[in-house]
C-alpha cells in the first residue's frame, strides 16, 4: 500500500449505510465491511454483493501513486465501476472525462485559510489523530498542528507570535518533551515531504491558519514550563514556525474583537446594529458551548453566565486589545476597573485551577494597574468551591471569588464608559 494512500477498510467503513453513485449515475449503496470484503447493494443486487477489500484497495493505491487512474477493467478489475465511485470520495478526487477516469488533486486539501471545519471532518477527510496538538496523517502528506490558548495553559503550553514568527510547544504534558513522535514528524516535516498545516482551536470546530514551514535558521529552542497538574519545571521544545502565503494569524475570535472595538485597548466587543449596520457584530463573550471542545463547555456556560450578568446591570463588557493582558472578561463599575478570570473545576481540579486562576488575575491586575489605581479581580467558577478557604485567600489577595449563584453580588457602581489605555 502506497505510504499516503487510505485504507480501504477504514474508508468503506465510513461509507457504511451512504450511496455513491457510478460514472453513468448507477446508485452503489454500501451495506457492511466484513472480514475481507465490502457488501455492496445494486440495482441488480438489493440484498448487497460481496467486492473484495483487496480490489478497492489496488484501486486506491493505483490512484495515488499515478495521480489518476481510467475506468476500465483493464486497470480498476471486474468491478471497475463501484471502485470509481469509491475513489471519488477520496479527499481531492475529481471525475473527468474522454476517457472516463478519476483524477487526483495534489493531496487532496481543499480547505482554505479562514475557513471553519468539524475536527472531526478533518481527519475523516484527510487523516490523522483526532486527540493530539500534533497529528501527522498516514493516508496524506500533512502534519496537523491545533493551538488553543485556553487549552494548552492547562498543560504549560505557551503558543505565542513573536517577530512574525509562531512560536509553538511540542506535545507531552508531562516530564521532559522529546523529539520523538508528533514532535520529530514536526520537526522532520520538510524532508519528509509532509505539508505543515496549522489550526486555531483544539475540538469541536477549528480555523485553517494556512501552511506553515519551520524556521529553517532556528526550527527549535527550549524552555521551562510546568507539567500538567503542577509540579518541578520541565524541559519545553518550542517550534519556530513560519506562515507561508496567505496564512490567517490571528483566530477568528481575536479578528472579531478587533472589527467592533471603537479603541485599540480595553474596548467594547459588542454595540447593537446602528443606521449603518443592519446586523449586530457576534459577542465574543457569548460562546456556544457546542461549538467548544467538550473539556471547555463549563468554561463557556460559567463564562456567559456572567457576560449576562455584566449586562443585566447596565455594564459593559470590555475586549482585550493586542497588548493587554489576555484576561476572558471585564467591565467599568463606577471608578474601578473590574477584571475577571473564569476557571472550571471538578473535584479533582479544584486546587490547581484555583491556584492558576488566582495567580494569572494577579499578573493582569499588575498591569492593569499601570494604567488606572482602582482595580479589582474577580476569579468565577461553575461551582462554590469546596474548600472555602479560597474564598478568604483570593480577598485577601484583593481578588473576588464567585460562582453564578452569586455574580448579582459583584455590581455596586455603574459604567462611566471611560475606557483605560495602557502598554504591557
Amino acid at each position: 500500500m502506497n505510504a499516503f494512500a487510505p485504507d480501504a477498510r477504514g474508508h468503506l467503513t465510513g461509507l457504511v449505510n451512504q450511496t455513491i453513485t457510478t460514472f453513468r449515475g448507477e446508485p452503489n449503496r454500501i451495506v457492511a465491511v466484513l472480514d475481507d470484503t465490502v457488501l455492496v447493494a445494486t440495482g441488480k443486487s438489493p440484498d448487497g454483493e460481496a467486492v473484495p477489500l483487496a480490489w478497492v484497495q489496488e484501486g486506491i493505491d493505483l490512484l495515488v501513486s499515478h495521480g489518476e487512474v481510467r475506468v476500465g477493467v483493464e486497470s480498476l478489475g471486474y468491478r471497475s465501476a463501484f471502485v470509481a465511485a469509491v475513489l471519488l470520495t477520496l479527499p481531492g478526487a475529481e471525475r473527468a472525462t474522454d476517457p472516463n477516469r478519476v483524477v487526483l488533486r495534489r493531496d487532496g486539501w481543499t480547505l482554505r485559510p479562514g475557513e471553519f471545519i468539524r475536527r472531526v471532518d478533518l481527519h475523516n477527510r484527510y487523516g490523522g489523530s483526532r486527540q493530539n496538538g500534533i497529528s501527522p496523517s498516514r493516508t496524506t502528506p500533512n502534519i496537523f498542528v491545533f493551538s488553543d490558548p485556553a487549552v494548552g495553559e492547562q498543560h504549560g503550553y505557551l503558543d505565542h507570535w513573536e517577530d512574525g514568527v509562531f512560536h509553538y510547544a511540542g506535545e507531552g504534558q508531562r516530564g521532559d518533551q522529546t523529539l520523538n513522535r508528533g514532535n520529530g514528524a514536526l520537526l522532520a516535516h520538510d524532508t519528509d515531504g509532509r505539508t505543515l498545516r496549522v489550526f486555531w482551536g483544539a475540538g469541536g470546530e477549528v480555523e485553517y491558519a494556512g501552511e506553515f514551514t519551520l524556521d529553517r535558521e532556528t526550527p527549535i529552542y527550549w524552555t521551562k514550563a510546568q507539567p500538567t497538574g503542577g509540579g518541578p519545571l520541565r524541559q519545553v521544545v518550542m517550534f519556530r514556525l513560519q506562515p507561508v502565503a496567505a496564512a490567517i494569524g490571528v483566530p477568528a475570535t481575536a479578528r472579531r474583537r478587533e472589527a467592533v472595538t471603537s479603541t485599540p485597548r480595553f474596548s467594547t466587543p459588542y454595540r447593537a446594529a446602528d443606521e449603518t449596520t443592519t446586523t449586530a457584530p457576534r459577542d465574543p463573550f457569548t460562546v456556544d458551548p457546542d461549538t467548544v471542545d467538550r473539556g471547555l463547555r463549563s468554561h463557556a456556560a460559567t463564562q456567559n453566565a456572567l457576560s449576562e450578568s455584566v449586562r443585566a446591570n447596565d455594564l459593559v463588557p470590555l475586549s482585550p486589545g493586542p497588548a493587554d493582558p489576555d484576561f476572558d472578561l471585564a467591565w467599568r463599575d463606577g471608578q474601578a476597573l473590574v477584571v475577571a478570570e473564569i476557571k472550571s473545576i471538578t473535584a479533582g481540579n479544584e486546587i490547581r485551577q484555583l491556584r492558576l486562576g488566582l495567580g494569572q488575575l494577579l499578573d493582569y491586575l499588575d498591569v492593569a494597574k499601570r494604567a488606572t489605581s482602582d482595580t479589582r479581580g474577580v476569579l468565577a467558577v461553575e461551582a462554590e468551591p469546596a474548600d472555602k478557604r479560597w474564598i478568604k485567600l483570593c480577598e485577601d489577595h484583593g481578588v473576588t471569588l464567585v460562582w453564578p449563584s452569586i455574580f448579582e453580588s459583584l455590581f455596586s457602581g455603574s459604567n462611566d464608559g471611560s475606557l483605560p489605555t495602557f502598554e504591557m
